[in-house]
């Protein structure tokens, strides 16, 4: 028995060994696969890698020359007037932190406006430095800018002491750069023919939402009151405020009661911003009978609320004159920050890779 039982252990012990020295020798060929597999795949995902980095390019490229194409189309200048402005705008993209189709998108849609190639690239670069800078859509920047330079003829030459005032007043006042651009495009035209400068009206548009907070309200009812203070008929139709003779003779006839006079030594209507200083002076004199009737003469039934937020809130107005005349260098000093932001360092980054493509 003990003789079987050593030989049954001596075979058991041989076919262990055995079988350790195999494991033993499986594993170092999946060792040595696996090594094999490991340099395979890092090559193969360089190459991907590769093959995916060209693909990008063409994109680039492609999206690059659908930009440029409807820019010719609309422009229909030179070869070398493009290659010229390619280059400029690419530069640009990187320094503000923008990307080149962007900035040629934007070209486009001023050139369509009649802007020489120079003045509409000019407009894009200062139209993406309103966006970033005052976190705003750029079809509404766009809109904000066309409407500003084509209401009060500001040259292209002014447009960044523009952009200065407006982000100073949403810096510093109750009205972001968003909403000043939403109230500029819808009541900028209407203010500039009431003989309110651009500062006046942003100063208006300022206090009128001080106290509403909605841009587009506001706006309609600077619009409103501007026209019924002049009676400007075409204006007040569109508005659906159509007014009598009988009321405007009431609006004039209240004004005049408080010593506020509508037009200049020269028989020219004042500005509208001239003529709500003088009730703002006044308001706190009135009882609440009269303002509410003064209110009712000057805006009408549906605009009061902005009425009230205007010569309530005339400091704001005034402030935001002060502020304005002192704003030299604010986009410059806003854009410094933003060029700080992980947004602007990618959008570099879009912009250096759009170039070398």
């Amino acid at each position: 028995k003990l003789s079987e039982l050593q030989a049954s252990f001596a075979a058991n012990s041989n076919a262990i060994k055995a079988t350790g020295e195999n494991v033993k020798t499986l594993g170092s060929w999946f060792s040595s696969i696996a090594k094999s597999l490991g340099a395979w795949f890092c090559v193969s995902r360089v190459i991907m890698y590769g093959i995916r980095s060209i693909r990008n390019m063409v994109t680039a490229t492609i999206e690059l020359d659908d930009a440029m194409t409807q820019l010719k189309i609309v422009t229909q200048d030179t070869e070398i007037a493009y290659e010229k402005y390619l280059d400029t705008i690419s530069k640009t993209a990187t320094k503000i932190g923008s990307t080149i189709p962007a900035l040629i998108d934007s070209t486009t849609m001023y050139a369509r406006l009649w802007y020489s190639l120079d003045e509409s690239s000019a407009l894009a670069e200062y139209t993406a430095m309103l966006q970033n800078v005052g976190d705003i859509d750029v079809s509404d920047a766009q809109n904000a800018i066309t409407a500003i330079v084509k209401a009060f003829g500001v040259s292209v030459d002014d447009i960044e002491s523009i952009m200065d005032k407006l982000v100073i007043t949403g810096n510093n006042f109750p009205i972001s750069v968003t909403q000043t651009a939403e109230g500029m495009n819808n009541a900028s035209s209407a203010l500039a023919a009431a003989g309110n400068t651009f500062e006046q009206s942003v100063a208006l548009l300022t206090a009128a939402n001080t106290t509403i907070q909605n841009a587009a309200k506001s706006s309609v009812g600077l619009r409103t009151i501007a026209a019924r203070i002049r009676s400007t008929k075409t204006e007040l139709d569109e508005l659906g405020e159509a007014m009598t003779d009988a009321e405007y003779g009431n609006l004039v006839a209240a004004l005049t009661k408080y010593n506020v006079v509508l037009t200049d030594a020269n028989g020219e209507f004042r500005s509208t911003y001239d003529i709500i200083a003088d009730i703002a002076a006044k308001w706190s004199e009135l009882s609440s009978m009269e303002q509410a009737a003064l209110a009712n003469a000057i805006a009408g039934v549906r605009q009061q609320s902005v009425f009230y937020s205007l010569v309530e809130q005339f400091q704001e107005a005034s402030g935001a004159m002060d502020e304005m005349a002192n704003s030299a260098g604010t986009l410059q000093e806003s854009y410094a920050v933003f060029m700080e932001s992980i947004t602007a360092h990618i959008n570099q980054f879009k912009a250096a890779f759009q170039s070398l493509s």
